[in-house]
């Protein structure tokens, strides 16, 4: 079972999964991901869902993980990430998860910035009572 899926880059190499990642193989499919809930045996193939485990940001402040995702496969149909958003679950193509990843890089240091402003915002507030 392979657990480190490795995607080149020009800068690196690193696996992007943890070596401790969960292990969830009771199907072959999406590269041993799928957890068999939705395609046991005998299942017809236009019926079979393969999907792998659900990952999402999780905060103290949300009961439901932010943007969550998984990995899912429609009978022999193309494996895609399927995202949820908007409460649908389009499924994603290589280019735009990589595309998503890109807009996540950017959100996040968007974020980052926001969070500066916000303590020098909250330090001027508290030295000036």
């Amino acid at each position: 079972m392979r657990n480190n899926v490795q995607v080149p880059t020009e800068s690196s190499d690193a696996p992007l999964m943890r070596d401790d990642a969960p292990q969830v193989s009771q199907c072959p499919a999406l590269d041993e991901q799928c957890a068999g809930e939705d395609c046991a045996p005998g299942t017809p193939a236009d019926y079979a869902l393969h999907r792998g485990p659900e990952h999402g940001m999780r905060v103290s402040f949300l009961d439901e993980p932010l943007l969550p995702f998984e990995l899912a496969q429609w009978g022999d149909g193309r494996p895609e990430l399927a995202f949820f958003a908007d409460g649908s679950w389009p499924g994603l193509t290589l280019a735009q998860v990589d595309e998503l990843l890109l807009a996540l890089d950017e959100y996040t240091g968007a974020l980052r910035v926001a969070r500066e402003h916000l303590a020098a915002a909250l330090r001027t507030q508290h030295e000036g009572r």
